[in-house]
């Protein structure tokens, strides 16, 4: 979902050699001919390399080189502020999301901007690729979504229509459904190719910010500001589980599941809690920060949790016992945006202090072999 922090997975996913100590960042991105007015935030990271650092005021999305912290090439421009920038499964084309009401696709390596334009009647809040690149899911406060054919920019059947704002939509993991989420207080499951509605819509009291496929597409994960995220069927859209209860409305950023799609993590207020799939009952305290939680992403291996909030600080948690271990990430002002690279080893920070920071991860014990003496 929606996570404007993350990390690119592509062929080399080691950061750089060297470690960096945990609490000594290395500051990608800085200074004041990366400081427009309003919101900084990290987007992706493309063969572990190279960082997409977008504004929403300035109207552009921006490519960082990680190592130099030196702008690859110009501003991606749009008329808009922009809400969302990833790279395609190929890592050869950025694909932007705006309120101009378009996205667009540029190229990765020379950042010039494609033909193709894909246009809603109004803001565009989403925009993704499917798994295999060959198709283009938007969402938009026009009320509908779309799926779009990536190479040619013709939509792929009818608008996907909700009765009020679509926050979010997503691909299933074999590509051949979306789901949408929406203002009007439901997500559901559609046919990409054909538009057809394949579940009824899934309820929430008040809007639903996001709305996820577990990684086997069996199931569908909702966060909503009426206080709950739900557990669904995604192909009867029946409740599978009592509602997830939370203390305020559920972050737009969340939820976030593990890889074996056993756990997920969900933010709202100050507090990330962590969650079985199997049996809908929480596995540890309460995550606590001092001001709202805006993310909250589980390691690639499952096994340690980091969460951005307003209180100018980021924090890596143990994902089973719900400690903290590390001292805290520290910006100086809101951080926006927290994520693992994909082996793991370092945590990318955004924050509205104009910064990108990089920090390494303590390695991660292994099991004690059995041959070892108590």
């Amino acid at each position: 979902m929606p996570n404007q922090c993350g990390w690119q997975s592509g062929r080399h996913q080691t950061l750089e050699q060297q470690r960096l100590a945990l609490g000594n960042p290395k500051t990608i991105a800085t200074g004041p001919e990366i400081q427009p007015p309003g919101r900084f935030a990290l987007s992706s990271l493309q063969q572990g390399r190279s960082a997409i650092a977008h504004y929403r005021q300035d109207s552009t999305a921006r490519l960082w080189d990680v190592h130099s912290g030196r702008q690859i090439f110009a501003p991606l421009t749009h008329r808009g502020w922009v809400d969302h920038a990833e790279f395609s499964p190929d890592e050869r084309q950025i694909l932007t999301a705006s309120q101009d009401g378009t996205a667009r696709l540029w190229d990765a390596r020379s950042g010039q901007p494609e033909t193709l334009v894909f246009r809603h009647t109004n803001r565009i809040f989403w925009a993704e690729f499917s798994p295999d690149g060959a198709r283009i899911a938007t969402a938009s406060d026009d009320y509908t979504a779309q799926v779009w054919d990536a190479r040619t920019g013709k939509p792929v059947g009818p608008h996907l229509k909700h009765a009020s704002w679509v926050f979010a939509v997503h691909f299933s993991p074999e590509g051949g459904r979306v789901v949408t989420a929406s203002l009007d207080a439901t997500a559901r499951v559609w046919d990409a190719a054909t538009g057809e509605a394949l579940t009824p819509p899934m309820r929430h009291e008040d809007k639903v910010h996001n709305a996820q496929f577990t990684p086997d597409g069996q199931k569908v994960i909702t966060v909503s500001e009426d206080r709950t995220a739900r557990v669904w069927d995604a192909r009867t859209g029946k409740a599978l589980l009592p509602p997830f209860e939370h203390p305020s409305g559920l972050t737009r950023y969340s939820p976030h599941l593990t890889a074996d799609g056993r756990r997920v993590a969900t933010a709202a207020g100050n507090v990330t809690r962590v969650w079985d799939l199997a049996t809908g009952q929480p596995l540890t305290e309460a995550l606590t920060h001092l001001a709202a939680v805006s993310t909250a992403r589980f390691s690639p291996q499952g096994t340690r949790i980091v969460t951005a909030a307003g209180d100018r600080t980021a924090r890596l948690w143990d994902a089973t016992t719900g400690f903290p271990i590390s001292e805290p990430l520290v910006h100086e002002d809101r951080v926006t945006c927290a994520d693992f690279s994909p082996d793991g080893r370092f945590i990318a920070t955004g924050s509205e202090d104009h910064q990108v920071r990089v920090w390494s991860v303590p390695i991660e014990a292994g099991p004690v072999p059995a041959w070892l003496p108590n």
